[in-house]
Formats: structure tokens, sequence, C-alpha cells
């Protein structure tokens, strides 16, 4: 993620023995490691890698997106469990390709599909705010979506940097919204920044070669309980109003 540190299995083991479940750990930088509170544990990063998680240019070629597109609706529909918001990755997909949704939600992510590019902060608010924090868990499933959408949305330029950059002022405006972990999320999304797994789906979009899509879309999906495929489900969102203008 954005704001993590990544270490090996071992390491996990070793810190979780020194730490009590439920206690309360400060964590400081000094001399070159985290040091864990008073654990009695350092995570030294002399020869960490620095993971870049700001979102690049796409490359402009219609014909790859195209394919990869329809590649990456093909994956999704293939999904076997139930999404964050309880119904299956199609019948989410079946949504954001027509407007006859009438329900609260179906009509959330309609109006997420429509309105998250717009250049009027106050509609694009609007039509975001009713998936904030919908849904259950640490990041819900409403959270992830918006995530997914906004990385897709910035990565093909149909989404306004200056205009999300409202939306972030909104967000820190209403803190209760959601979790505080999602929350966190939403601020890195909102100034462009998403984690490896997001990077790697956009990326691969882009890319000529299909196997990319595959293994990179199967890795998303497989992050958390549905979060993985509620994200990949907002990417999708951007994709379902790009496809006519995409395809050959």
């Amino acid at each position: 993620m954005p704001f993590a540190v990544h270490i090996d299995r071992e390491s996990v083991d070793r810190i979780a023995c020194r730490i009590r479940p439920g206690g309360r750990m400060a964590v400081e930088f000094r001399e070159g490691a985290l040091w864990l509170g008073e654990r009695n544990v350092a995570v030294r990063l002399d020869n960490a890698s620095v993971f870049c998680s700001m979102l690049s240019r796409s490359p402009a070629d219609p014909r790859i997106r195209s394919a990869n597109f329809r590649r990456f609706a093909a994956l999704l529909s293939m999904y076997s469990g139930i999404t964050g918001f309880g119904m299956s990755a199609v019948e989410v997909m079946d949504i954001l390709r027509k407007d006859t949704a009438r329900t609260e939600l179906g009509q959330a992510l309609i109006g997420c599909r429509t309105y998250l590019g717009c250049c009027d902060p106050s509609l694009q608010w609007r039509a975001v705010r009713p998936l904030i924090g919908y849904g259950a868990g640490l990041t819900p499933a409403g959270d992830d979506f918006l995530i997914g959408a906004l990385g897709a949305g910035l990565y093909a330029g149909r989404v306004s940097a200056v205009i999300v950059s409202k939306l972030a002022e909104r967000l820190a405006q209403h803190p209760d919204l959601t979790t505080d972990v999602s929350l966190e999320y939403l601020h890195y999304a909102v100034s462009g920044q998403f984690g490896s797994r997001v990077l790697e789906v956009l990326n691969a979009l882009c890319c000529q070669m299909p196997t990319y899509v595959a293994r990179a879309v199967w890795s998303l999906i497989g992050t958390g309980r549905t979060s993985g495929i509620d994200t990949a489900l907002g990417i999708y969102c951007t994709i379902a109003k790009l496809e006519k203008e995409v395809s050959p």
C-alpha cells in the first residue's frame, strides 16, 4: 500500500510475538529503522526499496485498451463469489452497463459512473457520497469501489485532478462517513496514490501482453475478503463508460 512497510513472513512472526492483542503501540523512525514502542523491536530499512504509488500517464493506443478492457470484463464475470455489495460481480457489472436499476444501491453505482468525471465538484460529491462507508468491514465495499473508479479515471485522464482535490476537501469535512482505515485509503486515492495491485491492473490494461491482464486482475481480486473484487469493479465502472469510445 502507499504508506506501508512490507516485511517478510519470518519478521512478521517475530514481531507478533512481542505485541499484546488490543494493546497500544507507538512507532518511531530513528537511526534508519522503525522502532516499535517499548517492545524492543526494530525493523531496519537499510536495503529497503521504495515503492512509487503515484499514477503515470496511460498509453493512448485505443486498440490495445479496447482488447484488454474486454479481457478485464471477462475475468471479472468469472468471479464466483459474492461481492461486498451482497450480489455477484456480474450483477454489479449489469447495473453499470445499463440505466435500469432502481434500487438505492443501483442508483448510487450509476451515479458514480456518470458523474465521477464531471467538472462540477458539488455534483461529483453528491454522486459519490452514497457510496462512502457503504458496506461492512475495515474498508467498506463502496469505498473500495470508489478507489478503483478514481484510479481508472485519473489514469485514463477522465477524472480531473483539480476537481478531485475538491473531493479531498469534502472528505476532510466529513471524517465520520467511514472507517479510519478506509478514510486514509480514500485520502491517498484523491491525491493520485494507490496500492501496487491497483497500479498493476491499470498498467496491464494498457499493455500489449494479454497474460499481464489476467495475472494482475487475479492478484487484485485475491486481496482481502471482498476488497479486491470491489476495487476491481470500481475500475470496471470507469471502463464501462469508456467501452463504446475505445471500441474499434
